[in-house]
């Protein structure tokens, strides 16, 4: 009778505290971004918590425990960002340039980067990323391979599916490819604000066909980047 009782009973969802310190280009390459706002939300669209970046670009921020978290990112100079993550149960850091946010000149080199592809004259939201086969083996994700062969597509709010944009094995814009080249890339532009998934498939090592879907919330014409977009073959 005790264990059913346990069994019974909720845990109360507690907060944790987010860390970080936001820059304006990925890899903690770029330089801190002060003010902007950062605000986080639960699966279920409840605002968890605000906060303002300050002079070095860092930021605290309240996410949902033990949960997934979204996360988006707004500044006047900058495009506004979506991240999302899960939450474990005590603080954490995500350290100097995570989460970051673009420049608009970078997000204009990106477009420039898929002239062939017909998509990236889409007015609206971006989602781009690199596709990486994880390794269990290999700590370091920076040795992970990245993969070609991959489709993405990415399903907005309203239902609507919106194709992939890639480069050839070459590094260049293709407007005929349908999957990642060697070098993992993809953009998907076009994509309206709100909650998004985009689903990544690929052929696993068992020789069959699999989806994985990542969850986000796409700022108004802003970006997602997915950086790195990994799968598990």
């Amino acid at each position: 009778m005790f264990s059913l009782l346990l069994l019974a009973c909720e845990v109360p969802i507690t907060q944790v505290n987010l860390v970080g310190s936001v820059q304006d280009a990925p890899f903690n390459a770029g330089a801190p971004v002060v003010a902007a706002t950062l605000e986080a939300r639960n699966r279920d669209g409840e605002v968890t918590g605000e906060a303002e970046s300050g002079d070095s670009g860092e930021f605290k921020v309240a996410v949902d425990s033990g949960v997934s978290f979204f996360l988006t990112l707004a500044h006047p100079e900058l495009v506004s960002t979506g991240f999302s993550g899960v939450a474990g149960v005590d603080d954490f850091d995500a350290g100097t340039g995570y989460p970051w946010m673009a420049t608009p000149a970078w997000l204009e080199e990106l477009r420039v980067d898929h002239e062939a592809c017909a998509g990236a004259a889409l007015e609206g939201g971006v989602v781009m990323g690199e596709v990486l086969a994880g390794v269990a083996e290999i700590d370091d994700l920076n040795q992970w391979p990245t993969l070609g062969g991959v489709q993405v597509q990415v399903l907005d709010h309203t239902g609507e599916l919106h194709d992939g944009c890639y480069f050839d094995d070459e590094g260049l814009s293709s407007a005929d490819a349908t999957g990642t080249g060697a070098a993992g890339m993809y953009a998907v532009f076009g994509v309206p604000a709100g909650a998004i998934n985009v689903a990544v498939t690929v052929e696993r090592s068992t020789g069959e066909e699999g989806t994985d879907v990542f969850e986000f919330i796409l700022p108004e014409n802003g970006l997602v980047p997915i950086l790195p977009t990994v799968v598990w073959l």
